[in-house]
C-alpha cells in the first residue's frame, strides 16, 4: 500500500514536471503516476490540485520559467556582438529539444479552458523576457535601440516560425534528418529574418 507523508505543491509540480520533460503525450500522464513518483497516495494531490488541468496550467507556468532560464544561461554563451543573436535562437532551439515534453507543455497541448489568471501573467512575463534579450542584442549589434512595437511583432513571428519548425521537427514531418544541420538550418532563417524585419523602415 502506498504510503503517505508529506507533500508540497512545489515538490508536486516537480515531480509532473519531471514526468513530462519528454513525454510525447502530455495527457498520458495523471495524478496516480505522479503520486507514485512521489511516493504518496494520489488522494493527497486533491489538498494541491483539485484537477489534473489545474496542475497542468500550474506546471506549465513553472515550464515557461525554467525554459526562459535555460536560454538566457546558454545564450550567455556568446561573447561577441555579432554571434549574440545567433547564440540567442540557438538557446531556444536546442533547450526546446532537449526538453521535448516541456515544448509541447508550453506551446502544443491544450489544457483545458480554465486558464487561471496567474498562468496568463507568467506567459507574459516569460515574452518579456524574450522581448527584453533580443532588444538588448540588437542594440549591442547596432548602436541603437529598435522600435518597441516592430521588436514585440518580430520576435512573436520569428519565435512562432520556430515552434512551428520544432513541431515538425519533433513529430517526425522533418525535412531535415540530421539534428544539428536541422538547429543550424532554423537559426540562420530565424536571424536573418529578425535582421530583415527590425531593419524595414
Amino acid at each position: 500500500m502506498t504510503s503517505r507523508k508529506p507533500i508540497s505543491r512545489e515538490q508536486i509540480i516537480d515531480s509532473a514536471l519531471e514526468l513530462l520533460r519528454n513525454r510525447r503525450d502530455v495527457q498520458s500522464l495523471n495524478l496516480r503516476e505522479i503520486a507514485r513518483a512521489l511516493g504518496c497516495a494520489h488522494t493527497n494531490l486533491y489538498n494541491y490540485f483539485s484537477s489534473y488541468p489545474q496542475l497542468l496550467w500550474e506546471a506549465h507556468a513553472v515550464c515557461m520559467e525554467r525554459m526562459s532560464a535555460q536560454i538566457g544561461a546558454v545564450a550567455a554563451a556568446a561573447l561577441a556582438p555579432k554571434y549574440k543573436l545567433q547564440a540567442f535562437f540557438y538557446a531556444v532551439v536546442r533547450v526546446y529539444l532537449e526538453n521535448t515534453g516541456w515544448f509541447r507543455l508550453a506551446w502544443l497541448e491544450y489544457l483545458g479552458e480554465q486558464r487561471p489568471e496567474g498562468n496568463a501573467l507568467a506567459v507574459a512575463a516569460a515574452r518579456e523576457r524574450m522581448n527584453r534579450a533580443v532588444a538588448q542584442i540588437w542594440r549591442e549589434l547596432t548602436g541603437h535601440p529598435a522600435d518597441a512595437e516592430k521588436l514585440e511583432e518580430t520576435v512573436h513571428f520569428v519565435h512562432c516560425y520556430l515552434i512551428g519548425e520544432i513541431s515538425n521537427y519533433i513529430s517526425g514531418r522533418r525535412v531535415i534528418e540530421d539534428e544539428e544541420e536541422f538547429c543550424q538550418s532554423v537559426v540562420r532563417q530565424a536571424v536573418r529574418s529578425t535582421a530583415l524585419l527590425l531593419r524595414e523602415e
